[in-house]
């Protein structure tokens, strides 16, 4: 008895399975989205796209990636909690307002560009479990700190 014949009453299910799972599949080309989240998994980076994938569809996205253009440091902004009445908040607000400039400064010499050329150069991370990702890039916010938010 031939293995086709096993699954021949389910054959069109599987089929009609393997089409929807290709449809789906597709789309994650078209996303931008699966590209960076896998780029910046730091045990992956660019090395399983560049063993995996085929070269064209790799350098059209990392140069879409590479390419877009900053819009400038973006100014962050700060909610102040509600005051009671009768209440200073001098002390504050003065720190609160000399913390946004000293971040706005920093951001001002922060080149995108730079960091992600810094990241997607350092060794891959070995042995990093998924559930520690959000952990490491925690620590690595001051060396990255554009891309681990994005992370």
């Amino acid at each position: 008895m031939s293995k086709t014949h096993k699954f021949s009453k389910i054959k069109t299910s599987i089929e009609a399975g393997l089409a929807n799972m290709g449809k789906w599949y597709r789309k994650t080309d078209a996303s931008r989205a699966y590209f960076i989240s896998l780029a910046l998994n730091p045990s992956y980076k660019l090395a399983y796209f560049e063993d995996k994938w085929d070269v064209e569809w790799l350098f059209e996205r990392y140069y879409t990636m590479h390419s877009t253009k900053e819009s400038g440091p973006s100014t962050p902004s700060v909610v102040l909690p509600p005051v009671a009445p009768g209440a200073s908040r001098y002390g504050k607000s003065w720190m609160i307002s000399t913390v946004l400039a000293c971040q706005q400064q920093e951001q001002a010499k922060h080149n995108p560009q730079q960091e992600l050329k810094e990241y997607l150069n350092s060794p891959l991370v070995i042995d990093l479990e998924d559930s520690q990702l959000i952990c490491w890039w925690g620590h690595h916010t001051t060396q990255y700190p554009i891309l681990s938010k994005m992370a």
